[in-house]
């Protein structure tokens, strides 16, 4: 049950309207990401500074392949959680019918213990791999635990409305060098 006295409050950031998305879910499609020489995520909607942090949906989901969903889970209190926090991620169905649809459990993933003030980014624990560019919404849930301040926030939501249709091949140009012999007479 909650207790307005709580020493522990476990947080996700709620969606603000327009356009109903929320800084504590994205995604991350490896269309974006390089791959050599040295593998780096690069998100579609990035911070001006720094295309390695990601605002609003991150990357546009890539349909009919690997994508990655994240969330942002905090706990705001003075204490740590006296139990291990479980967060689940929902995926509803079917797509294109806003949240009207089925909530369907996607991943539940055990973060361990927070402590006072601590932040844990996390991922599900398989990868979503939509089918069709249809609007879909994700649903992020922390499991209610006994002493809680409130349960108000322990959920949130992001739309995801656009979509990455285009082909897998290939991810980045890809340069090297090489020799090239001419076995005539003449240039061609």
């Amino acid at each position: 049950s909650i207790d307005p006295n709580g020493q522990f409050d476990l947080r996700i950031s709620p969606w603000t309207p327009p356009p109903y998305e929320t800084p504590d879910i994205w995604v991350n499609s490896i269309k974006n990401d390089i791959t050599s020489p040295t593998p780096k995520i690069i998100y579609k909607n990035h911070d001006p500074s720094d295309e390695s942090i990601p605002v609003g949906n991150g990357d546009a989901p890539w349909i009919g392949h690997a994508n990655t969903i994240f969330a942002r889970i905090t706990n705001d209190g003075m204490q740590e959680t006296p139990e291990p926090v479980s967060v689940t991620f929902y995926i509803i169905s079917p797509p294109g019918v806003g949240d009207n649809g089925n909530w369907t459990p996607f991943s539940t993933v055990n973060i361990g213990k927070l402590n006072p003030g601590e932040t844990k980014v996390i991922q599900a624990d398989k990868e979503w791999r939509p089918a069709v560019d249809e609007h879909t919404c994700i649903d992020v849930r922390i499991a209610p635990m006994n002493g809680e301040v409130t349960f108000d926030n322990n959920r949130a939501q992001e739309n995801f409305s656009e979509f990455e249709t285009g082909s897998s091949s290939p991810y980045a140009p890809v340069e090297f060098d090489f020799n090239a012999r001419n076995p005539y007479d003449a240039p061609v």
